[in-house]
């Protein structure tokens, strides 16, 4: 809904990464993640990686998102 424009003061932040598959990174490192953007956001936060997103929403997942880095 951020990304669209549509959120209201309920709405969660949606953060999808990618992540180097030689990188060794896990699940203590995703809830890193999570903690420091919802420290930094100062709200809900969502995080998800790219290639765990199930294949039937992938698609509008991909042409809603929006580039941050």
């Amino acid at each position: 809904s951020v990304a669209r424009g549509e959120a209201t003061s309920n709405s969660d932040v949606d953060v999808m990464i990618d992540v180097d598959p030689q990188s060794h990174f896990n699940l203590i490192d995703l809830s890193g993640v999570h903690i420091k953007l919802a420290e930094r956001l100062g709200g809900n936060v969502d995080v998800v990686m790219r290639d765990s997103i199930h294949r039937r929403i992938k698609d509008r997942v991909l042409k809603e998102a929006l580039r941050v880095f």
